[in-house]
Formats: structure tokens, C-alpha cells, sequence
């Protein structure tokens, strides 16, 4: 018997770790680990004003850090009866969110999945030979980001974002120093969708649902029903009817099922479950849905990138055609007591934010579930699918396709606010 062990998967945010055990050249077990150290933002947010939520929720990841804030001022404002947000309101969020995902999906797709399809260590040591491709890749992302600082009022960590408003007033020059940014790099997410269709993808097939939010009009991020490939589908508030999570020795790590199994969450199942309600340009690049091939998890998000793109700028010109002008509301949210769950998608996946708020507008009760440990199980089923035929390859071989497969679902392990590892 042997083992190969990767004390740290590269190029992926956080730190995690894979324990490989073989024998007579076939790959006994697997095992995938997280170990950041014990994030404790639920407890932190409990007594804390409902004002504050979306501020402190968004510190749990720097790069998921515009949809933890809006799907925490969504939680809170489900938590507050009768409200029901402005339609353009609804629009700029949703224009905040669509920038995010964009600047997210770019970094993974080029600085961290990328290199693996091209033989390069790095994006940096891709630039003798693909230099323009990776400023392009920078410029990308630079312009995402300049997008959410223009509605966030920063590149990081969004200071405008509170339940029930934003927090500052939008005029038509704020919606065109948007849509300039977004046209300026629409082209380079179309070349990106065409580039990331022409990789070769291995095979790494996990027969389990997928789940994502499903609204029968779009590809929703900020809103919809949770829905399977092939089960149920049901509203958020009913999360805990459907996902069980539960330890499994030796570690503590916590881990989410459906009927008992593992399941997906990202961009390949957002498209799998929503892939009939792409733009047709984004649509002639692939037409394989649903697939169950994790690899494919690359793909989607660079459909998705440009498929955003699109949706935003036509969201955008209708909004200055129509002369929409934002100013945040004078009026207060108000609590009895009552519970609020939202389900939004991040750009790795369904992002579950739970709030009970007293009438002092306190939170009582926080939960949150992050794609990533929604996905912790299936990343782990997926080493186990796909590593068996490469068990006869050199441990390098073997190292390398376990990352490839981890680096698919584009992990953020630092945001798996569940994990805890004791030794």
C-alpha cells in the first residue's frame, strides 16, 4: 500500500488538502480536507442591529464579498413584513451582482483553471507565450470591478448595500460609466466563451443532483425557488426540509445532502437546470446541458460571463431610456420577531443566509451556508469518480488531476463559515 498526499491544492482560494491511498495500482480511498482555521461569523452576527448584517456578512470572503452582502440584506428584509423592495432597487442590485460574478468568474477561469489546459504553472508563466490573452484577462477584471465600485461604492467589500436600500442616489451618468465598462470588455467575454469551449476537458462524471435557483424566465441569481435537475423544487424557507448536514469522522467538517447524497452546486448547475433561458449568442458555443462532468463547471462560468454581460447592458439601457433615478428611502425596516431566509447565487453556487430578528431589530438566530461546504461532499465524490483512471500514472500525474478536479467548482474555502478541523 502507498499513499499521496497534497498537503496544500494550489491555486485554489483557501487552503485545503487531499490524502490519496493505493494499492496494487488501484486507488483504495479518498479524502479531502479543509483547514482554515474556525470562522465563527454566525455567532458574531447574533445581537447585532439588523442595519449591520450585509456589512459584517460580506467580510466572510473577499471575493464572494457583493453577494454575501446582498443576500444578507435580502435575508433581513424577508425577515420584515410587508416589505417588498423598489423595482429599481431590484435593478441595481442585480446590476452589482452580475459585475461581481463577472470579475469572480474571470479570476478563476484564467489565473487559476486556465493553466492547467494550457501546461503552464501559472497565469504569469502563461505571459511569454499568451501575453495579450492574459492582459486581456487582466482588463477584464479590472473593469468588473469598476462597475461594482460604481454601485457598491467600492471594489471590495460594498459599503452601499443595506437591507431594504442602498445607500447612496444613482443618476443616468452612474448607470453610463457602468454600461462603458461593461461594453468596453463585452467582446473579451464572447472570445472567452469561445476559448474555454475549445478546451479539452477530461471526464469526470458524478451521477448526483444538481441544485440551483430556477424562476422559469431567466438565469436567476438574486431570487427563485431551489430546484433540482430531476427532484423537487422548493422555496428557500424550506431549506431545511430538503438539505441535511451532518459530520462525518474523523474530521468535524460539515457536510450537505439531499435524500442522503452529495450534490452540486455553480455555474454548471445553474445552466444545466437554466440553459434553455440563454442568449442565443452565448448558446452557438455549447449546446451540451445537462452535464454532469465537473470539469464543465469552467465552461459554464465563461458562458455565464458573457451571457451577464449581455443581460446587464440591455438592463442598463432600458434604465436610461426610461430615466430610473435612485434615491435611498427615508423609511425604516420593521421586525416582530419573524424569520427571514434568502437563497442568492454566488458565483461558486446557491449562498443560504437564515436570520430570526426581535422587535428591538436585534438578530436572535443566524445561519449561513456557503457553496463551497454545500459542495465539500461532492468535491470528495468526484476525486473519488474520477482519480481511478489515473491510478497507474506517476504520483505527479495523480497529484495533478486531483487539483484539476478540485479547482473545478472553484472552491472559496476561507468562506465555508461551517469548517472546523481539530486534530
Amino acid at each position: 500500500m502507498s499513499e499521496i498526499n497534497i498537503p496544500l491544492v494550489t491555486r485554489v482560494e483557501g487552503h485545503g488538502h487531499v490524502n490519496i491511498r493505493l494499492r496494487d495500482k488501484e486507488i483504495e480511498e479518498v479524502s479531502f480536507g479543509m483547514h482554515e482555521g474556525a470562522r465563527y461569523f454566525e455567532a458574531i452576527l447574533v445581537d447585532r442591529k439588523w442595519s449591520e448584517v450585509p456589512e459584517i456578512a460580506a467580510r466572510i470572503c473577499g471575493i464572494c464579498t457583493v453577494i454575501h452582502a446582498v443576500g444578507a440584506a435580502k435575508a433581513v428584509e424577508n425577515a420584515s413584513p410587508g416589505f417588498e423592495a423598489p423595482e429599481t432597487l431590484e435593478k441595481l442590485r442585480k446590476l452589482l451582482v452580475y459585475s461581481s460574478h463577472i470579475q469572480s468568474h474571470i479570476l478563476h477561469l484564467y489565473f487559476l483553471a486556465w493553466p492547467d489546459y494550457v501546461g503552464k504553472e501559472s497565469a504569469l508563466a502563461a505571459v511569454p507565450e499568451y501575453r495579450e490573452l492574459v492582459k486581456k484577462a487582466f482588463r477584464m477584471k479590472g473593469k468588473a470591478n469598476e462597475m461594482t465600485e460604481i454601485i457598491g461604492g467600492r471594489m471590495v467589500h460594498p459599503c452601499t448595500v443595506m437591507p431594504g436600500s442602498l445607500t447612496k442616489s444613482f443618476d443616468i451618468d452612474d448607470l453610463k460609466r457602468y454600461r462603458k465598462r461593461m461594453a468596453d470588455i463585452l467582446e473579451d467575454l464572447r472570445m472567452s466563451a469561445e476559448i474555454f469551449a475549445g478546451l479539452d476537458y477530461p471526464e469526470t462524471t458524478v451521477e448526483t443532483e444538481h441544485l440551483a435557483l430556477h424562476d422559469g424566465k431567466e438565469v436567476p441569481l438574486d431570487h427563485g425557488d431551489m430546484k433540482t435537475i430531476a427532484g423537487p423544487e422548493f422555496q428557500p424557507s424550506d431549506y431545511l426540509k430538503y438539505i441535511r448536514e451532518r459530520v462525518i469522522p474523523p474530521n468535524t467538517t460539515k457536510r450537505s445532502y439531499m435524500d442522503g447524497k452529495g450534490f452540486m452546486v455553480g455555474a454548471l448547475p445553474r445552466l444545466n437546470i437554466n440553459h434553455r433561458f440563454l442568449r442565443e449568442e452565448v448558446r452557438e458555443f455549447f449546446s451540451g446541458f445537462p452535464s454532469k462532468n465537473v470539469h464543465l463547471n469552467n465552461l459554464a462560468q465563461a458562458l455565464e460571463s458573457y451571457h451577464f454581460g449581455l443581460e446587464a447592458l440591455d438592463m442598463v439601457d432600458e434604465m436610461i431610456e426610461g430615466k430610473e433615478l435612485y434615491s435611498p428611502p427615508k423609511e425604516e425596516l420593521r421586525f416582530d420577531g419573524s424569520e427571514g431566509v434568502s437563497a442568492v447565487e454566488a458565483p461558486r453556487g446557491i449562498l443560504l443566509h437564515h436570520y430570526r430578528i426581535g422587535k428591538d431589530g436585534r438578530v436572535e438566530f443566524a445561519n449561513i451556508i456557503t457553496p463551497t461546504a454545500f459542495n465539500f461532499e461532492h468535491i470528495e465524490l468526484a476525486l473519488k469518480e474520477g482519480l481511478p483512471q489515473f491510478a497507474d500514472s506517476p504520483p505527479e500525474k495523480i497529484k495533478f488531476e486531483a487539483e484539476r478536479i478540485i479547482r473545478a467548482y472553484d472552491p472559496c474555502i476561507s468562506c465555508s463559515a461551517h469548517v472546523v478541523k481539530v486534530e
